[in-house]
């Protein structure tokens, strides 16, 4: 406020600004984040989930609360620990983390792979990006299996064996 000699209030200053813009980028990056073609979630710095787009929940099958109600996985099937999650790798070390295979146990019974990213956001938060990778690592799988069948059957036509030895333990594995 103007205040003139006597304390009195004479005039007042007042300021505008425009937030017409930045609302207009809020809502455009609101829209980029609903919209892509990845799974996308903003975690505090205790490890909760803050934001995530629709995408991530169909992937991860996140409940209303935003919490994930299903098994981790590693790639070789046993269960992947809370401290092995890409998010809690960045938030423990402050390090983006890159392509972390994890498979997401459904209770439905489904299986989903996924190829997860983190990094680390200026305020704390962390930043996770997640592929849906399931159809690749199907396609991988029956791959896997069509190649080691041709191999069996090979072996068996040739009337020879394949055997592995471990040399620090001794153990011999025949076909």
């Amino acid at each position: 406020p103007y205040l003139n000699d006597k304390q009195e209030v004479t005039g007042v200053i007042l300021t505008f600004t425009d937030v017409t813009r930045l609302k207009n980028d809020q809502l455009r990056l609101r829209a980029l984040f609903d919209r892509l073609p990845v799974g996308a979630a903003i975690f505090d710095r205790d490890g909760n989930v803050i934001e995530a787009n629709q995408r991530l929940s169909a992937i991860i099958a996140l409940s209303q609360g935003g919490q994930e109600r299903q098994q981790t996985l590693r790639t070789d099937g046993t269960e992947m620990p809370a401290d092995e999650l890409a998010a809690a790798q960045v938030l423990r070390t402050r390090q983006p983390v890159y392509d972390v295979q994890t498979g997401f146990s459904h209770e439905d019974g489904s299986l989903v792979w996924a190829n997860v990213s983190a990094a680390p956001l200026p305020d704390g938060s962390v930043v996770v990006v997640t592929a849906d990778t399931t159809g690749s690592k199907q396609s991988a799988d029956t791959e896997r299996s069509r190649l080691l069948e041709r191999l069996n059957l090979a072996a068996h036509a040739a009337g020879i064996g394949i055997w592995d030895w471990d040399i620090q333990t001794g153990e011999i594995v025949w076909d």
